[in-house]
């Protein structure tokens, strides 16, 4: 990936007669949607956490107690599809990180709650 620098001479070169002033912080904001992600990542892979893992957490850590949403609220969330969820809930579970339970006012739904085991994940 270029440099700000490397970029901004591009345009001085191409474009002599423009400037470009208002275009530095829009190079600087994609490169940080670049790096965000990789640091993420480098973060929580000593927990053994996914950027999405970690969201899911943070969304049932928010929701209070006792730390359970129904799935629809957690995709509305994340922005992410249903099926994509269920992949991600269904890793946690594996991991005795969440769980799903019957929705007590609705026998067709589930919940996802938080374990302990997640609740004392790395926050």
């Amino acid at each position: 990936m270029k440099s700000l620098r490397e970029i901004g001479e591009y345009w001085k070169t191409e474009y002599p007669e423009r400037t470009f002033e208002r275009v530095r912080p829009l190079l600087r904001l994609s490169r940080l949607s670049h790096l965000v992600p990789a640091f993420q990542k480098s973060v929580l892979a000593p927990h053994g956490l996914s950027p999405s893992d970690y969201s899911i957490l943070g969304a049932l850590r928010r929701a209070g107690r006792p730390r359970q949403l129904q799935p629809e609220d957690l995709y509305n969330a994340l922005g992410c599809t249903p099926g994509g969820l269920t992949k991600m809930i269904d890793r946690l579970e594996r991991r005795g990180l969440v769980q799903r339970t019957n929705d007590l006012e609705d026998g067709r739904r589930a919940r996802i709650r938080l374990t302990p085991k997640g609740a004392a994940t790395e926050r």
